[in-house]
Order: structure tokens, then C-alpha cells, then sequence
């Protein structure tokens, strides 16, 4: 064993100098060997002998990305790395450190340290112990802490314990405002908040999108204490109904760089101009970009600084790879229900890129007898209430989610995380593994990783992250990491499932086909009922005031347009993406045309020489459209002359009548010879029928008549 392990890491050394160019990352959960005699899905994919052909698809793999080389040469996961190892951890608290406080000595009321005995938290994490003293003293803080540290205690307690008691004078909103990027994440945070307020008359209210706003103002009518808000519906409580923040004491910016990356950069802005000058702000974020540093410049006033470790995974995560090689992606889906149905059965959380990927494997794991919910977009409110209430009361076992569920929050259920497809940078992975193993308990990441796409660089960053972190920088660079390992699934279990897949496929297209029909019937029925609530109530609506917005609906695609783009540099790259943006308008440029897939067409029409003759023909149709007035009106000299002469002396009597001087009024305009025509002639028009015969006959040369044969053609 110890001469085959030396063997492996002088084959990694040899492999890790081109890890930096390529590697492939993916997170998923299972982890059984399979029997000795099994065949794997890996080798069920690579050549059987010499007998049969290589196919077409296969020409290109003879030399194999040597981060996946690395891969194969990882531990495999044995028969006893299932989340049955997890079971008997999943409230097992991390231990305290050597220097760190208790609860008792951050001086919380008797209240608040009740409240923590009752919810279990023993001891404080280090965020919670270094952000807790400063922010009782007033003090603003910005913090940054890897994900599941419990930033949001770290801002709960002290929150709470400096708005415990009532004002001297009676206040009329709000006094602690608690800002989320999304409604799932605002509802968690009030639900921690009222757990650790439980023996005080704190009240608190969510202020977010997906509900009436009606019951949401009628609520802050009421002395409301806490309110946990989104941007966009606070905003439009502002503006549109009356609420104010004039007594806001406490501020809070809870993940911050999630707040600037969907796009709320001017609605924090717009509500820091409604909050006092005098108050205190507590920004978390769980990293720190430049746009979080310009945030905490605009909004904090002399923070202390807080740093928590660099971003890195949990030391109780274990991280699996299952391979899926060139041309295979069909098997996915079996993949992912063998994984589901006999490795981890519970508290499963599955991540996808696509929405309606995510809800057709939704209806085809039900179809297959696999109980699961789903989380994402096109849900209402209510809907993503009751998926996640099932997930963390278990009845639902495996919940499917897009990044929606990426960042905080807190399934304390949560066993396994299945990456279906990998995210696009290692920041969204760090986040999306981040949901399991969290406060010291035991998890386990399950990731798939093509051959065909860009996993390899993720996975090279993945490997490299879990060496700095399990020897703090020292271990050596073809050394394997511990706690990642690769998996490789039974191929006949996986064909199973392939057949049982393939014969739901009438069954699920006609319950897609349903339920599309059915939702147009609802958008029908609610453009019908709107259309008749706009007839009964016709004067009531054009009575009421109409809505202010600090952001219009242009502004609003802008900004979408700029997420767009930042989502795409980040997965391609900065550098990358300026290149393909500059390719894109030049073909654009010299291309004009486009085929039906969108490609640029390349024909002739578009020539220079070609593009040249099109331009003198448009002139020479303008020129005849433009026709001459000596043509159009048909006068003989003396008529013209006499025309002239009438219309110099109405411009003499118009400049007298403004107070010109006589001598001043006779002198003509000055003409510049921009023409085809003689010397002294007006632009644009050309010789005389007398110039034109003398012309013709060679005699007495009147100058050079360039557009002679244009002019004796009109």
C-alpha cells in the first residue's frame, strides 16, 4: 500500500503542471463502493478491447486533461461514506476554541442569554464574538465571513439588545431595518430574530415581495421595532405610501455583495438617502469586491474592519466528483435517482443552472415514485413558503433548487449537496456547498464534471482550495487532498434507471403539456378579470395618484442588460469577454447580414468596390429626383432677370425696414463656388444654354464646364 501510494504521488507530480490551464470541479453526494465483480459507469464508457471500433465521438480523448488523470487517481468512495455517517452529527456543535468568550462575558442581557440556551447555541462562533461587543457599543462594523460562520446572530443580538427597551418619546416607524437580497432569506432572518427576541416585547415584520402590500403598510402603521426588507418593495413603500425611516437607530446590510450583484446597486443607495444621518450600520458580506468596499465607504462611518479567514469550504465536508465523459450527459438524470434512491435518501439539496430543468426533473422523479419539491423563479410566494417548510420539517426529502437557494440560508437537515450542474465561478460553488456542514457538523458535496464544458478550470481551483486548506499552504503540490475523492457508480444500476427514465418520457411530456395549458388558462382568466375590474371600477382607478418610481423601466432592462454581461464576464473571463465583444462587432460591421442560426452571412453585395457603385447610383437617382428650377419653371431670360431683380429689391427693403444701412442692404450675400457650374455662377447650378452651344461648337472657351453633359442632359 505504501509503494502504490508513492506510486501516486510521483504520477500527481508529474500531472499538476498543467492543472493551472485545465481543471473540472463538481460537487455531488454518494458514496458507496461498488461490488468487487461490478462493472463501473467510467469503465462502461472507455474501449472494451480491440474488437469493436473507437467511435467518431471518442477520436479526441487519447489525451486525456490531466487534472481528470488527477481525478481518477483519487481515493474512491467505500461502502461506508453514505449519509448515514452524517446521522448521528447532525446537532453536534463546534467546540469552542482556547481563547474564545462565552456568551457571558459578550455582557448580553439575561433575556438574550436565555433565549441561546433555549435554541442550543453554547458557545459563540468567531464572527459573533469580535462583531457582538463593538456593535453594543455603537460602534459601525463592516464584517466578512465565510458562509454558515452565523453572521446573522452576530447582528441579531446586538440588534435586539439595543432596542429592548422603548423610546423616551413615542415613534411612529421603524428602528431597526434588517436589508436581504431575497424573500426567502428575509423571512429566515425574521424567524431568528423573534427565536432570539422570544423574552423581550421586540416586534418584527418582513417588508418583501410576492404579498399584498396592503398588509404590509397596515403593519407599520403599528410600532413596529424590526422590519426585515427587500430593496424593491421598501422602495415602493417610500415612495408610493407614506412610510418614512425618520427614527431608524439601526442599519443593517446583510449580504452585501449579493445585494450589489442582483442589481440593487441604486435602491440601497435611494434608501440610505431616507435614513438618518445619526444611526448605526452593520454591513456583513461573505466576500469583499470593490463594490463592497465603495458601499461601506458610502454608508458606514469609521467601521471596524472584521475578517474571518480567507473564503474557503467547511472542515466537515467531504467532496465527491463523479465524471461524466464526452457524449454521455443522457446519463445524468439516472445518475442523479440512483444517487437519490440509495446513497442519500435524506436531506438532499440539488442545484441546477435552468429553471425548467430543475422543475422537468421535479415531475420525473415523482413519476419515478421519488418524493421531492422543488424551489425557483417562476413559483409565487406561497408556493417557494411551502417547498421550503417541507424540506425543513423533512417531509420532503430532496429538494431541487436554482441558485435561488444559493446563498443564506439554513437547512439544518441538509446532508448532501448535489451540484447537477456545475456553477459558473468558485465563489457560487463555495456558496452552493455551503448549505451542508455547517456550525462544526458532518456534509457531503456530490458534483458532476464534463468533459465537453469549462469544469476542468473550476476543478482545478477546487483541488488547489482544499490543499491550502488542509495543510495551511504547506502541503505538497501533488499531494491528493483530504476529504476529496471520486465516485464511481454502478453501470447496470444506472442502465436500470435509463429504462425506467425512458418509459416515463409519455408521461412526462403530456403532464408538461398539461400543466403549459394550464397556465395559460390562468393568465387568461386573470387578463378577463382584470379587464372587468378596470370597467366596474373605472373612475376609482383613475382617481387614485399615479406611482413614483426612482427607476424607470429603461433603467430597470439597463440594468438587467449589465447583470447579463457581468454574469458572462465572470464565466468566461474579463479578458476573454472584452475579445469576443470586439469579434462580435466587427463581423457585426463588415457582416451585416445573418442566417437563420444567427451566423454572419458573407456575400459579395458587401464588397468595397460594390458598396461604391451602390452610393453613385443613389446620387444619380437623388439628382434626378432634384429637379432644377430652370427645368421646373420654364422662364425666358428676360422673365428671369426681371424675377431677380424683384426679389433683390424686397431683400433691400426687408434689411432697411430692420435698420440696415443702404449701402449695407445692396451688397448681395457672399456665394461660395461649391458647384459644378462656372466662375460666379451659383452652387449647385450649371451653364447657360449660350455657354453650352459655344461649348459645342469649339469656339470661344467660357471657362471649364465640368457637368456640361449632365446639365445638357436635364
Amino acid at each position: 500500500d505504501e509503494a502504490a501510494g508513492e506510486g501516486k504521488e510521483e504520477n500527481n507530480e508529474e500531472e499538476e503542471e498543467e492543472e493551472d490551464e485545465e481543471g473540472t470541479d463538481a460537487d455531488d453526494e454518494s458514496e458507496n463502493e461498488p461490488p468487487k465483480n461490478g462493472k463501473s459507469l467510467n469503465d462502461m464508457f472507455e474501449d472494451s478491447g480491440g474488437e469493436e471500433e473507437e467511435p467518431e465521438l471518442e477520436e479526441e480523448e487519447d489525451e486525456e486533461d490531466e487534472t481528470l488523470k488527477a481525478l481518477e487517481g483519487f481515493d474512491e468512495a467505500v461502502d461506508g461514506d453514505s449519509d448515514s455517517d452524517t446521522a448521528g452529527t447532525k446537532e453536534r456543535e463546534m467546540p469552542p476554541l482556547p481563547d474564545q468568550p462565552t456568551w457571558r462575558l459578550l455582557r448580553l442581557s439575561r433575556g438574550l442569554l436565555a433565549a441561546l440556551t433555549k435554541a442550543g447555541f453554547l458557545h459563540p462562533t468567531p464572527i459573533q464574538a469580535k462583531v457582538i461587543r463593538p456593535a453594543l457599543n455603537g460602534m459601525d462594523v463592516c464584517a466578512r465571513a465565510v458562509t454558515g460562520s452565523g453572521k446573522t446572530a452576530a447582528f441579531a443580538l446586538p440588534m435586539i439588545d439595543r432596542l429592548r427597551f422603548p423610546p423616551e418619546h413615542k415613534v411612529s416607524s421603524i428602528r431597526g431595518l434588517v436589508l436581504e437580497p431575497t424573500r426567502e432569506i428575509a423571512f429566515q432572518a425574521q424567524n431568528m430574530i423573534q427565536q432570539l427576541a422570544i423574552y423581550t416585547k421586540i416586534t418584527t415584520t418582513v417588508i418583501a415581495g410576492g404579498v399584498p402590500p396592503a398588509n404590509q403598510v397596515q403593519a407599520l402603521k403599528q410600532p413596529v421595532t424590526i422590519a426585515v426588507a427587500t430593496p424593491g418593495r421598501l422602495i415602493d413603500l417610500l415612495l408610493n405610501n407614506g412610510c418614512h425611516l425618520n427614527h431608524l437607530e439601526i442599519l443593517v446590510l446583510d449580504e452585501a455583495d449579493k445585494l450589489l450583484s442582483c442589481g440593487f446597486t441604486r435602491d440601497v443607495q435611494a434608501i440610505l438617502e431616507h435614513c438618518p444621518e445619526k444611526r448605526q450600520t452593520l454591513q456583513f458580506s461573505a466576500t469583499m469586491t470593490r463594490d463592497v468596499d465603495k458601499l461601506a465607504n458610502l454608508a458606514l462611518t469609521k467601521p471596524l474592519d472584521v475578517d474571518i479567514g480567507p473564503m474557503a469550504t467547511a472542515k466537515g465536508l467531504r467532496q465527491e466528483f463523479i465524471r461524466v465523459r464526452r457524449g454521455h450527459d443522457f446519463f445524468k438524470p439516472a445518475m442523479l435517482a440512483l444517487l437519490c434512491s440509495k446513497y442519500f435518501k435524506k436531506g438532499v439539496i440539488v442545484f441546477f443552472s435552468r429553471k425548467d430543468t430543475a422543475h422537468r426533473l421535479h415531475i420525473l422523479f415523482k413519476l419515478l415514485g421519488i418524493s421531492c419539491s422543488e424551489l425557483h423563479g417562476n413559483m409565487t410566494q406561497g408556493q417557494r413558503m411551502h417547498a421550503l417548510r417541507e424540506f425543513r420539517e423533512r417531509t420532503s426529502p430532496v429538494l431541487f433548487t436554482t441558485d435561488l437557494a444559493q446563498r443564506g440560508l439554513d437547512f439544518a437537515g441538509c446532508r448532501t449537496v448535489v451540484n447537477y450542474d456545475m456553477p459558473y465561478n468558485i465563489k457560487a460553488y463555495i456558496h452552493r456547498v455551503g448549505r451542508t456542514a455547517r456550525m462544526g457538523r458532518q456534509g457531503v458535496s456530490v458534483s458532476f464534471i464534463h468533459d465537453e464544458s469549462d469544469d476542468k478550470l473550476l476543478l482545478t481551483e477546487i483541488i488547489r482550495l482544499a490543499r491550502v486548506n488542509n495543510a495551511a499552504g504547506k502541503m505538497k503540490k501533488a499531494a491528493v487532498p483530504v476529504g476529496v475523492k471520486n465516485r464511481k457508480l454502478d453501470a447496470d444500476e444506472v442502465e436500470a434507471w435509463s429504462k425506467k427514465i425512458a418509459e416515463c418520457d409519455g408521461q412526462l411530456k403530456d403532464s408538461l403539456d398539461e400543466e403549459a395549458a394550464m397556465v395559460e388558462i390562468d393568465l387568461m382568466t386573470k387578463k378577463v378579470n382584470s379587464a372587468q375590474n378596470r370597467l366596474e371600477h373605472e373612475d376609482e382607478i383613475a382617481a387614485r395618484p399615479k406611482k413614483a418610481w426612482h427607476l424607470s423601466i429603461k433603467d430597470k432592462k439597463k440594468i438587467r442588460e449589465e447583470m447579463k454581461q457581468e454574469a458572462e464576464g465572470a464565466q468566461v473571463g474579463a479578458k476573454r469577454k472584452r475579445q469576443m465583444d470586439y469579434e462580435a462587432s466587427k463581423k457585426v460591421a463588415k457582416y451585416p447580414a445573418t442566417d437563420l442560426d444567427n451566423r454572419p452571412i458573407k456575400q459579395p453585395m458587401f464588397s468595397k468596390k460594390l458598396k461604391e457603385e451602390k452610393k453613385k447610383e443613389w446620387r444619380k437617382q437623388a439628382e434626378k429626383a432634384m429637379i432644377g428650377k430652370r427645368a421646373a419653371e420654364k422662364l425666358t431670360n428676360a422673365e428671369r432677370k426681371k424675377k431677380r431683380r424683384t426679389k433683390r429689391k424686397d431683400t433691400i427693403q426687408k434689411k432697411r425696414e430692420k435698420g440696415v444701412s443702404k449701402k449695407v442692404a445692396a451688397k448681395g450675400p457672399r456665394r461660395a463656388n461649391h458647384g459644378a457650374g462656372t466662375k460666379g455662377t451659383r452652387a449647385g447650378h450649371g451653364p447657360s444654354e449660350k455657354k453650352l452651344r459655344i461649348k459645342e461648337q469649339g469656339g470661344k472657351k467660357a471657362g471649364n464646364f465640368k457637368s456640361a453633359k449632365k446639365y445638357k442632359r436635364r
